[in-house]
């Protein structure tokens, strides 16, 4: 529904109706050659070369029961189930690495490598290709235009009258026919370096460009401003197409210490940079851009990007036997096996959108100017300035938004988060065969409060405003017999 009075009088802006599927079958193969080898160019160098080929066959549907429509955007006729999308022979895949050992005592080593990685294409998005029967869809949508036309109002009633309506809008997804197989491009370049017999520094450069990666476009939407269908026959379909690319660039760096003097440390600090223009993400994206007519506008931080990262983590055992001299046994079981651990982590705050109901996906509000943010979030629990947004007004005729908003993809941050996990244990060692270990683990050990569930809905009253948290501290004993 547009609006409130819109749901009090019944007047729907949009309508779908999804029937069962019949249960069906599908098989698809792949397969895969490649050669690789190792040469040692110097006593310090050594070069890894390789080649790969796959090829993964087009997926079929033991009765034939894939239903997928040609170009441009599935407007066009149906296809052949057997031929549902091009198959993608060219799969071939280069390896290079090496490793370059740049002094002569061996504690520096340099490392690095790229190559080419192919992927299926994602099954979860041909399962949406399956239906019934040509006549027999899976889904239905109705604008609200055609709902009034025909009487559609809550409830439904009987969908199955439904099933086989003639004139009804084509509503199923489709799929670009030319559909290669998406892959990546990955590389890294890493220096290691032995400090000490026990503390090692390793720092990394690590990228990845995904390319062909699955896109999703709603087609057949109604005019914005009309409620019209700019093509006769077709309702509003989910469009597969693999114009999605994703660009990774990661700075890591890591200082590992092995055990000696009684205690083991590592930490890992990751700088990175994760750039796409939906998810981002190998499997089906069902968000879709805010405007079919400028997808350069949706290049923005991926939902997963996560800028800064931090992890350190430490066990040490406690020298309570070497201290007082446990020279009996009755003292090593007092005083030996005492270990402290812990883990720190503090990562800067996820990408996300504000939101605000209409009958399109995925659309964004205007930013009007100033802060977003409200610096004391941490005790009034309001973390967005209401004043610097505003909301696109919503037609009724359409159901949705007048244009696209203003604000880009992903602008806004969520607050960073760190934590602090600990655990306190003793070992007994009764005999060589039979041991106990009694362990307090405290999770969020410092009861910190990371904040959760913001609220992102510009209609509503508690809009930017916290409601949840990330878990409060949680202490958990366990014991372990081993014999």
């Amino acid at each position: 529904y547009s609006s409130a009075a819109d749901m009090l009088a019944n007047s729907p802006s949009s309508v779908s109706l999804q029937f069962g599927l019949n249960p069906y079958l599908i098989s698809d193969w792949n397969t895969g050659f490649f050669i690789q080898d190792d040469f040692r160019v110097t006593p310090r160098l050594i070069l890894n070369l390789g080649l790969r080929y796959e090829y993964f066959s087009v997926p079929h549907e033991r009765d034939d029961r894939f239903f997928n429509r040609a170009e441009p955007f599935g407007f066009g006729p149906l296809i052949p189930s057997d031929q549902v999308y091009n198959a993608d022979r060219n799969n071939f895949s280069p390896r290079l690495g090496f490793a370059w050992t740049l002094d002569s005592s061996g504690k520096t080593v340099l490392r690095g490598g790229t190559g080419v990685f192919f992927s299926r294409v994602p099954v979860r998005g041909i399962l949406q290709l399956v239906q019934n029967g040509v006549d027999e869809p899976a889904l239905v949508k109705l604008s609200r235009a055609e709902a009034l036309e025909r009487g559609v109002a809550y409830p439904v009633g009987d969908i199955s009258a439904f099933k086989k309506v003639p004139g009804l809008p084509w509503s199923s997804p489709t799929l670009n026919p030319n559909f290669p197989n998406p892959y990546s491009i990955q590389w890294t370049l890493t220096l290691q370096r032995q400090l000490t017999r026990s503390l090692a520094l390793e720092t990394s450069y690590v990228g990845n460009k995904a390319s062909k990666l699955f896109f999703t476009r709603y087609v057949g939407r109604v005019d914005r401003i009309t409620g019209l269908r700019p093509v006769d026959g077709f309702g509003e379909m989910r469009h597969f197409d693999t114009s999605e690319s994703t660009h990774y660039s990661a700075w890591q760096t890591s200082l590992r210490k092995s055990y000696s003097a009684g205690f083991v440390l590592n930490a890992h600090y990751t700088w990175a940079n994760n750039i796409s223009f939906l998810n981002g993400d190998v499997t089906t994206d069902q968000d879709g851009p805010q405007d079919l007519n400028n997808l350069a506008n949706e290049r923005g931080p991926a939902s997963q990007d996560v800028r800064h990262r931090l992890v350190g983590d430490i066990v040490y055992e406690l020298p309570f036997q070497r201290i007082w001299n446990a020279d009996t046994r009755g003292r090593k079981l007092l005083l030996g096996g005492w270990q402290v651990a812990g883990i720190y982590t503090a990562e800067t705050g996820l990408p996300f959108n504000p939101s605000m109901p209409n009958v399109f996906r995925n659309q964004r509000i205007d930013y009007v100017g100033g802060d977003p943010y409200l610096a004391d979030s941490q005790s009034t629990l309001m973390y967005l300035r209401r004043s610097a947004f505003a909301a696109v007004p919503v037609i009724q005729a359409s159901g949705a938004t007048a244009r696209p908003g203003t604000l880009g993809r992903n602008a806004l941050r969520l607050p960073g988060l760190w934590n602090i996990d600990l655990t306190v244990s003793k070992s007994l060692d009764f005999t060589e065969r039979i041991k106990f270990q009694l362990r307090a683990e405290m999770i969020n050990a410092l009861n910190h409060t990371n904040f959760s569930g913001l609220n992102t809905n510009i209609t509503q009253s508690d809009f930017g405003k916290f409601t949840g948290t990330r878990g409060s501290r949680t202490i958990q004993l366990g014991g372990r017999l081993t014999f």
